[in-house]
């Protein structure tokens, strides 16, 4: 999907699994740390079911590995978090997510935000 319109006329479920299988194609690249498929795709059948709405539901959503989200490890791209398991959300991802948008997985970015520490997964090409 390159542009809105791909996503018009499709079930939230359709395009988060297109969403997912785009960041899975890509994984070269090392833009993403983590998925969070399962997550994404219950809501997405929610927002299908009409149990969840709002002026961004079923929109697909990547948020940065530092930002606090359920369904993947919240690691600042940091190997000394890689087990740490968010304990509530960040207000921006509550804020999108109130909106019906749905987060499919984490950004890859450099440790601690800090330029000094090396990525988790090294080197990314976004």
């Amino acid at each position: 999907m390159s542009k809105i319109s791909d996503f018009i006329g499709k079930s939230a479920v359709e395009n988060v699994k297109e969403a997912l299988r785009r960041a899975r194609e890509i994984k070269e690249y090392n833009a993403l740390l983590s998925l969070t498929e399962e997550r994404a795709l219950e809501r997405a059948a929610k927002v299908d079911a009409g149990e969840i709405s709002g002026r961004l539901a079923g929109v697909p959503f990547v948020v940065k590995d530092n930002f606090l989200a359920f369904g993947a490890p919240t690691t600042a791209a940091s190997k000394m978090l890689e087990n740490f398991n968010a304990p509530l959300q960040a207000t921006a991802v509550e804020k999108l997510e109130a909106e019906g948008a749905i987060c499919i997985g984490k950004a890859n970015l450099d440790a601690f935000c800090a330029r000094w520490f090396d990525g988790k997964l090294g080197v990314w090409s976004n």
